[in-house]
């Protein structure tokens, strides 16, 4: 396992709201794969949302993000715009099964404690978020080890060239 893996670090970027898939992605599944401009998140709730999260790289939201989608348009356009990590205190199911899928990390944690430029480092092995902007630590829950294997190798299709599964 490479170390550049098992810690992640950056700033928060902190969305205090609900999240629907249809606030991450507004447009068909079919407009999105057809049209690159369509793959921009929250596009009709935060329309600096590109800008924004590329200083920062972590998504941090409350609880069932991405609620009402099976599709893996939403994680697919976060991962694309910038968005390494994302920290929730729950994740809609199908959502978290897609967003491994791709290689993008999903952490179940309490976010009460971390707020919009906080600075954050994950540590996967030790399961523990630091905050360093307020200096306190935050206990994760442990990632699975199938998913864990999947974030490792970038997502499900290079786990299976990778594995030979």
């Amino acid at each position: 396992m490479s170390l550049k893996f098992e810690i992640i670090t950056g700033k928060a970027f902190k969305i205090d709201a609900v999240i629907s898939s249809k606030d991450i992605i507004s447009t068909s599944i079919t407009e999105s794969y057809h049209s690159g401009h369509n793959m921009i998140p929250f596009v009709n709730k935060i329309p600096n949302f590109t800008e924004e999260v590329f200083s920062k790289s972590i998504l941090v939201v409350g609880e069932n993000f991405s609620y009402g989608s099976s599709n893996e348009m939403p994680a697919i356009s976060l991962k694309k715009n910038g968005v390494n990590a994302i920290i929730a205190k729950s994740f809609f199911p199908c959502f978290y099964k897609n967003a491994y899928n791709i290689g993008l990390l999903c952490i179940n944690a309490n976010t009460d404690y971390i707020d919009d430029d906080d600075d954050l480092k994950i540590d996967l092995i030790q399961s523990f978020i630091q905050n360093k902007t307020k200096q306190l630590g935050i206990k994760i829950k442990p990632i699975k080890k199938y998913f864990y294997n999947l974030y490792l190798n970038g997502g499900l299709l290079n786990t299976i060239f990778k594995e030979g599964v």
